[in-house]
C-alpha cells in the first residue's frame, strides 16, 4: 500500500511523516528521489538549463536550479517533463522490490508526473500561507523573493489537484502540530487499525 502525503512548500509534511514511520511505513521522500536524479541528469540538465546551474566541481546547484525554473514557467515545465517520470520509476521500483510493505509518498507535487496514480488514498496537509512563509524562511534560509517564487508557483495546487479518483483527506497543521499528529493517527486508526 502506498498513502500520498502531499501540500505546499513547508505545510509539515515531514513532520506529519513520522506518525506513517512509527506505524512501520517506509518514508519515500519525492525531494531526496528528486535530488538523486537530478544527479543522475547532471549533463541534460546542463544542456537545458545552461552550465550556470553546476558547481565548479560539476554537481547540480539545486538553488541556481531552482532560481531559473522558479522565475519561468516553461523552465518548469521543462524540468518537471525530465525528473518526474524517473521519480515515478524510483517509487514503482521500491513497491516491486519490497512487495507487501506500506509505504507513505512525501510529496509536494505528488499531482504531477503520475505519482498520485501509485497511492491507495492522500493525505492533504494544509497550513496558513503566512505560517508556511515563516517556515521556509526558518527552515530553508531563502530570501523572501526565493520564497515567494516558490509560493507563486504553487500557487493553484490544492487538493482538487487529485480529483476523485483517489480518496483524500485533509489534516491541518495551522493549530499546532500535536494536533496534527492526532488527528493523522486517528485517520489511520479507522483505515488500517493496528
Amino acid at each position: 500500500m502506498i498513502i500520498g502525503l502531499a501540500g505546499k512548500v513547508c505545510s509539515g509534511k515531514s513532520s506529519l511523516a513520522e506518525v506513517f514511520a512509527q506505524r512501520g511505513f517506509v518514508i519515500l521522500d519525492a525531494d531526496h528521489l528528486g535530488h538523486l536524479v537530478l544527479d543522475e541528469l547532471t549533463a541534460d540538465l546542463a544542456t537545458h538549463f545552461g552550465s550556470d546551474i553546476l558547481t565548479p566541481e560539476g554537481k547540480v546547484n539545486r538553488r541556481a536550479l531552482a532560481q531559473v525554473v522558479f522565475s519561468q514557467p516553461q523552465a518548469l515545465a521543462e524540468l518537471e517533463s525530465l525528473v518526474h517520470p524517473k521519480i515515478l520509476w524510483k517509487v514503482q521500483q521500491q513497491r516491486q522490490i519490497h512487495p507487501g510493505t506500506n509505504f507513505v509518498l512525501q510529496a509536494a507535487v505528488l499531482h504531477k508526473g503520475h505519482l498520485v496514480d501509485e497511492c491507495e488514498a492522500v493525505i492533504w496537509v494544509k497550513a496558513p500561507w503566512w505560517q508556511r512563509l515563516l517556515r521556509a524562511r526558518r527552515r530553508d534560509g531563502r530570501t523572501w523573493k526565493e520564497i515567494l517564487s516558490r509560493e507563486w508557483a504553487q500557487r493553484r495546487f490544492s487538493i482538487k489537484a487529485f480529483g476523485k479518483d483517489v480518496d483524500t483527506y485533509i489534516v491541518d497543521n495551522g493549530k499546532g502540530l500535536e494536533r496534527a499528529r492526532r488527528e493523522l493517527a486517528a485517520w489511520l486508526d479507522h483505515r488500517i487499525p493496528v
